[in-house]
């Protein structure tokens, strides 16, 4: 049953193993979508025991576990805003307010300077960030391994637009404050605007970023923040893990070695269970 789709997946992996990583090539925007659909694909028609197995498959392998991206506020322009820290450790929500039933991002973040660590508390997969080269990692420790990912646009610059003092007494997520107005400016030309809560006890840190008027909307909060210095190495891949061409390489392998699991599973035939034997008959 998965031997068509074992095939099809070989083929897959071989030829992104040839995708090389060219920084300025926007490879990222253009391959995630169509090796999603391709690998998607090759399960669904590999379903061939019926829609209950096609549904199970398509369930399993969807888009997002098979691209998996960095969320928007962290590869997108909102991560400029969060490299004036000498060092933060911080737990992080993400909403999305147009979005169906609200779904919400949650997990931990690190940074230091132009440098950016956030592992979402569900799944295996882990983001590195560097904002000044916007370039960094997916980590997989289901893997034990990372792949490079590069987004074209650069940030240029930061401006605030305004800023409002309120009553002191004012606070946001536990912290006071107050609120300003930033427009952050891309080099392809576009801008991206924000609100955002400074918080004047954690160095003006922002402990809420929310969208102003740009695409896609989403609200971050962050808690539990913490100034201190980190360590530079982590925002670099662990020792040990495998490097691996391009994120399509890495999900590929990693659908293919569980396909080959589920083949192994239902080719081995089920153990006979032992008569029990009596006594020997003596002659």
């Amino acid at each position: 049953m998965f031997r068509w789709v074992d095939i099809v997946l070989r083929k897959f992996v071989s030829l992104m193993k040839f995708k090389v990583f060219r920084p300025g090539y926007d490879y990222i925007p253009r391959l995630w979508p169509s090796s999603a659909a391709f690998v998607l694909g090759a399960l669904l028609l590999a379903g061939c025991g019926g829609d209950r197995e096609r549904a199970r498959l398509a369930a399993e392998y969807s888009e997002e576990a098979l691209s998996p991206r960095p969320p928007a506020f962290l590869s997108g322009p909102a991560a400029a805003l969060l490299t004036n820290a000498t060092g933060f450790s911080a737990l992080v929500t993400m909403e999305k307010p147009d979005a169906k039933n609200k779904p919400v991002l949650t997990g931990h973040l690190l940074g230091q300077g132009s440098h950016l660590f956030f592992s979402p508390v569900k799944g295996d997969k882990s983001f590195i960030w560097d904002v000044q080269t916007h370039t960094g990692y997916l980590l997989s420790e289901m893997m034990q391994g990372y792949a490079p990912i590069y987004l074209p646009a650069g940030i240029t610059n930061v401006t605030t637009i305004a800023e409002v003092a309120g009553p002191a007494a004012d606070r946001l997520n536990g912290h006071p404050g107050h609120e300003a107005d930033v427009t952050v400016a891309l080099d392809d030309g576009t801008k991206a605007s924000f609100t955002v809560w400074r918080a004047s006890d954690l160095q003006d840190f922002p402990v809420r970023i929310a969208t102003l008027k740009t695409d896609p909307p989403f609200v971050v909060d962050f808690s539990e923040v913490r100034m201190e210095k980190l360590s530079p190495d982590l925002f670099a891949p662990p020792d040990g893990f495998t490097r691996y061409a391009s994120p399509e390489a890495m999900t590929g392998e990693m659908v293919l070695r569980q396909s080959k699991f589920r083949n192994t599973a239902v080719q081995k035939p089920p153990e006979s269970p032992i008569a029990p034997q009596g006594p020997k008959q003596s002659y």
